[in-house]
């Protein structure tokens, strides 16, 4: 069951994405909505949070795009990211401070901690051997146990990724699913390697 507060985001996804002719014209439609148009058992989420980051976060919402499930999210002040500016494609909200009281020292923190928030369960896309350090994921996956809710962490080039993702999401049944993980910059290669891995699960 959807409580106010995402409906508030669904609401703030569907305006924006109304207005960005780059956005699938199926990511617009409030019917998207509905649990016939998803996977196995209805259980597939019904809308995608992410932060807005090069990496995992852009590439699980443009898979999400590709299969017309509703995305939305917080992002930082003016829509910051590694590369420049968060693409308009991505309908975001952006919160109204870059970092959070909790961790002030852990650069945009806040949209992490309110994507986590928000959601029903929070996957983390990370590759093993990874020794990059990357506060922000490690924020993430302390922030969503800190708010009770599930965190999967797996590695996206992992053979089983595609089985023990689809069966995660079915078993908690997460109609809100927010999406984490490295950079492109901190992980190269894995903006590709997640819009191919997560379009999988979407389509499972």
């Amino acid at each position: 069951m959807l409580t106010s507060r995402r409906r508030n985001l669904i609401k703030s996804a569907l305006i924006l994405s109304s207005a960005f002719a780059a956005v699938p014209a199926s990511v617009a439609r409030a019917s998207d909505l509905r649990s016939s148009s998803f996977g196995k058992a209805q259980n597939y989420p019904r809308l995608v949070l992410a932060g807005g980051q090069t990496g995992v976060d852009q590439s699980s919402q443009l898979a999400a795009m590709e299969h017309g499930i509703l995305c939305a999210g917080w992002c930082p002040p003016g829509r910051i990211c590694e590369s420049g500016t968060i693409p308009s494609m991505f309908p975001l909200v952006e919160t109204p401070v870059e970092r959070s009281p909790d961790a002030p020292d852990v650069p945009r923190s806040l949209r992490t901690q309110w994507n986590a928030r928000d959601s029903d369960a929070t996957l983390i896309l990370a590759p093993r051997g990874n020794d990059r350090a990357d506060p922000g994921t490690d924020w993430t996956s302390i922030v969503a146990k800190q708010y009770a809710k599930p965190v999967y962490v797996v590695d996206p080039y992992s053979a089983s990724a595609k089985e023990v993702i689809t069966d995660w999401i079915y078993i908690n049944q997460i109609h809100v699913l927010n999406c984490a993980g490295p950079s492109e910059k901190t992980s190269p290669g894995i903006s590709q390697r997640v819009t191919k891995l997560m379009g999988e699960v979407f389509s499972a």
